[in-house]
Formats: structure tokens, sequence, C-alpha cells
């Protein structure tokens, strides 16, 4: 007797640190221990058995179940058909209350299965018809244990007892029977129902008929053609089906966009959005950059000129329509006479033919007019005489000496070389003819050895 007592203490024991444990661990549930749904004659005794789905690395349990004593007085708690290795339950019974424990002496775990753990012997002392549930106390007056005392995860599902004989009323179902004890069967029971889809959904409501629904009164509308208002008009299943897109343009100059319109939601909505403008219609573009639908309205013309010396004149570049071109205003004066030599128009400063020079350094107003010979270049320098031009020249200047003839004699002893070129028309444009030279001419100076002079289109006599 001691060491049963010492076993079931340690069993206790090891159950309290179980359901410790599970208060801890707080697991999700894994396995279901039940209690079924049983049915027996008042004065009988009734083994109504606790199950468990799987009984997998079960080594222990502790139940704390209660029930209502006007139906069943219950006076122990057995082993199940998975426990039959396990120690003889410890049991404590009080009125309406049944606590089993029990645990396998060597804490080895089942391997699986299902059935029962537990049996909890009753005797029926309640009327016909009177029931009670059997209810699981929750955890950890409840729990599981492996064999290392861990907490199993599980859920426990009630059961109930009812005595058989005499009706207990309970709330009408359609289910064939009178369970309300009133002597008809499945009355006044209705439910609503729905058919049809979109706007041709209805409502109406079924009759149960001897545990059977029917007669439903539901009738579905009619369909219409679909529109764009997020209803189903045409009972198809799908909204706003079948609407088709139409292009649309927004915006004016380089805003301009297109876009659709299109039922969104149950509304057309206009996809397109103007761009943004990229200027201030300032240039002469026939461009709309501003997006006010008018092109280059902010052009401002600019001052504008035109024409050299006295045909200088001022205008403005304005933009002109409709082609919206740049055109310029400025027209200059008309040229007047520059010269010829000597005259006052080549000493008054002033450009009057407009060829961009004026005076002495208009062609107009040189002295070429009426000298024979100059120096080439870029700007030629005129003389009335080929000794003159020779005094003035530089090392390779080019003399050059119209067609004609001259008297007297010439000289050519400085330390330079240059070349005489003669024969040359008034305007020194071409060679015409050939340059006389009357006189006698002296080239370099006697035993210098320096200077030199090359002679073409010239003849001496």
């Amino acid at each position: 007797m001691k060491k049963m007592s010492t076993l079931f203490f340690a069993a206790k024991m090891f159950l309290m640190f179980f359901a410790a444990q599970l208060i801890l661990s707080g697991s999700a549930f894994a396995t279901t221990v039940s209690i079924p749904a049983s049915t027996g004659d008042n004065g009988s005794v009734y083994d109504i058995p606790v199950n468990i789905d799987n009984a997998t690395a079960v080594a222990g349990y502790q139940f704390t179940i209660t029930y209502d004593t006007a139906v069943l007085n219950c006076t122990t708690a057995l082993r199940g058909s998975l426990t039959a290795g396990f120690d003889s339950p410890s049991n404590t019974i009080t009125p309406g209350q049944v606590v089993t424990l029990s645990i396998e002496p060597s804490l080895t775990e089942l391997t699986g299965g299902s059935g029962s753990l537990a049996l909890i012997r009753c005797t029926v002392t309640g009327a016909g018809g009177t029931n009670t549930s059997l209810h699981f106390v929750p955890e950890p007056a409840t729990v599981l244990a492996n064999g290392n005392g861990d907490a199993i995860a599980a859920t426990y599902v009630d059961g109930s007892f009812t005595v058989n004989g005499g009706c207990v009323p309970s709330t009408e179902i359609c289910d064939g029977l009178d369970n309300d004890c009133d002597a008809l069967i499945d009355e006044d029971l209705t439910r609503p129902t729905s058919c049809g889809v979109g706007a041709c959904a209805g409502t109406g409501l079924e009759t149960c008929t001897m545990g059977v629904w029917g007669s439903d009164t539901c009738a579905p509308g009619n369909p219409m053609a679909e529109v764009c208002d997020g209803i189903d008009n045409n009972c198809d299943g799908a909204i706003d089906n079948g609407i088709a897109s139409t292009p649309t343009s927004c915006g004016v100059g380089v805003c301009a966009r297109t876009g659709s319109l299109s039922c969104v939601g149950g509304a057309m909505v206009d996809s397109c959005a103007p761009g943004a403008p990229i200027g201030a219609d300032n240039n002469c573009n026939n461009i709309d950059e501003n997006c006010n639908g008018t092109s280059d309205e902010n052009y401002v013309p600019t001052p504008t000129s035109c024409g050299v010396g006295a045909c200088f004149s001022t205008g403005q570049m304005v933009c002109v329509l409709p082609n919206h071109a740049l055109a310029d205003t400025c027209l200059p004066l008309d040229p007047q006479t520059e010269g010829p030599y000597g005259n006052l128009t080549c000493e008054d400063t002033l450009d009057n033919d407009c060829d961009g020079t004026a005076d002495a350094a208009d062609t107009d107003c040189s002295a070429s007019g009426i000298l024979p010979v100059r120096i080439a270049g870029t700007t030629p320098a005129y003389y009335q005489t080929i000794g003159a031009a020779y005094d003035a020249a530089v090392n390779a200047d080019i003399i050059e000496v119209r067609a004609a003839e001259f008297i007297g004699d010439l000289i050519f002893d400085r330390h330079i070389s240059v070349t005489l070129k003669g024969g040359y028309d008034p305007a020194y444009s071409a060679v015409s003819g050939m340059t006389t030279v009357i006189g006698a001419v002296t080239i370099g100076v006697p035993g210098s050895g320096a200077g030199a002079l090359t002679v073409g289109e010239l003849i001496i006599r």
C-alpha cells in the first residue's frame, strides 16, 4: 500500500510538473481528446470513454471532468484501451467532478493509435430525456504528458450524456423530427435564398417539409444592356464588361496629348493628361510652347541694322504671320558717289558709296587714277615715277608699272631685291602692253655686290 501511494504521489508530481510546462509552452494543438455523445437508461451503469485520435508520445495524463449530478453519479475512473499498461489511475471523486490521473510506470511513450485513455464509470440517475454535458476543465487541470514530462498540445472536446425516454424540447431544425416536442415536425421553418447575378439578383425563401428544404420563391430579374455603372447589367457574371473605349485628346500646343475614355470602377474615365509647357512662347517658331492656344504671341521684335557708311539704316527683326517666319524690316539707304581723286567726297570722312571704305582708303579716291606706278600689296601705294617707287620699296616688293613711256635715267643701287613688272592696264588688272624707259638704267653699286632687280615687260632704249 505504501508503494502504491508513493507511485501515485510521483504521478501527481509528474503531472503537476507537466501542467506547469504546458502553461509555459503555449503550444498549438496537435491532437484531439474527446468524450463522445452517449445515451443510457435510468439506473444503469456506464463506462463513458475519454478518447484520443493520436496517442503518439503519450506517457501520462490528468483529466478533470465536470457533469450534472441530476443526470449522472460518477464513482471512479478506469484505464482505457490504450493505457492497459499504465498504473491504475489515481482518482479524486467529488459530486459533479472526476479527477483521474495515470502514467506509464517506466515512462515509456505510446507509439500511436486511437482509442480510449480512460473510462469514467457513472450510474444514470436522471429522468428520461434529461441530459448533461461532460466538460473538460481547461489546462492545467486537464493535461497530457510525454516520457520527459513535457506537455503534449491537444484540443479537448466536451461530450454529452442523455437519459433515454421522454422528449426534451430543443430548437426546431429541418431534420424530420419534432425537436421542440409540440407534436409538429419541422413546422414554420424557412430560410432565405438568393438567385441570379448582377442586376438580375433576387431573394426568396425556402420552406422545410419533413426534413427537406424546398419550394424556393426566388426568381431572378431580367438582364439589360451593359452600361458603365459598376453593376452587372446584363447578368453574365461580369461587371461593366464589353464597354468599348474611345480615343480622346487634351491640351494644346506642345501640351497636346492623346488618351482614351474607358470604364473604370463604374465610371467613364479619360486617361488623357496634358503635358507641361516648355517655354514662354517668345520665339518665332509657330509652336504654342506655353499651351494657351496661340503661338509666338510673346515674341518681342529686336532692333537690327543694315548697310555701311552713308547707306546705314535701322529696323526690327519681326515675326511675320501667317507663316511665323522671322523677317528683318531694315532696308539700307541708296549709295552716293565717292571720288574721284581730288573731289570733296574724298575728304568728308564719309563712306559715300557704301563700300566699307572712305576718302583716301577708297580706291575711288585713290591717286591710282592718275599715277602710273605702284608697289603691289594688300593696300597698294602709288607713285609718279619708277624711281620714287623704288626708293620707297622694301626687300621682296613688286613694283608694277603701267604700259607707258618713262623718260629719265633709273638707278637701282639699294641693298634690296625687288621685281619690276611693266605693261599693266590703267586698273592694274592685267598686262596689256609694254613699258618703255627712255634713258640709262644702272643696277647695283659697282663693287658692292648687293641688291638685285628682276625685270619683266620692260623696254629700255
